[in-house]
């Protein structure tokens, strides 16, 4: 139990050194921004980069540029799949865009999956 300042009316409390309860949690600051990565340009010139979704539960989505200024940008990812690799630590990237074809690195079991930019089948 954390004794209490001299003082009630700050609603302030003293505790030991790490034992403090924080009204930042982790959820909190994790959901603070999507972060983006590892940016290539597909086919027809648009960006195509990685998006970590903190509401996502941290997933990585492969996103694609608007088409249009102020449009809305495309996942290039299908539900259930998140784009990570283990092996980008050495240098490599989890994925690779060559004209509208994408092969990616899918997170939960690291294989590799090719699919077309707007296409939802994956080989």
């Amino acid at each position: 139990m954390h004794p209490r300042a001299a003082s009630g009316a700050t609603g302030k409390s003293t505790a030991p050194y790490g034992s403090w309860e924080s009204p930042i949690s982790a959820a909190v600051v994790s959901a603070a921004g999507r972060t983006a990565e590892g940016f290539a340009i597909a086919g027809d010139g648009r960006l195509v980069w990685v998006e970590t979704r903190p509401e996502d539960g941290g997933r990585a989505v492969l996103v694609k540029e608007a088409a249009e200024p102020g449009g809305k940008v495309l996942d290039v990812t299908p539900q259930g799949f998140a784009v990570r690799s283990l092996a980008q630590e050495y240098g490599g990237g989890a994925f690779a865009v060559q004209g509208d074809t994408v092969v990616f690195s899918n997170y939960t079991d690291q294989r590799l999956y090719k699919q077309t930019i707007g296409g939802e089948e994956l080989t």
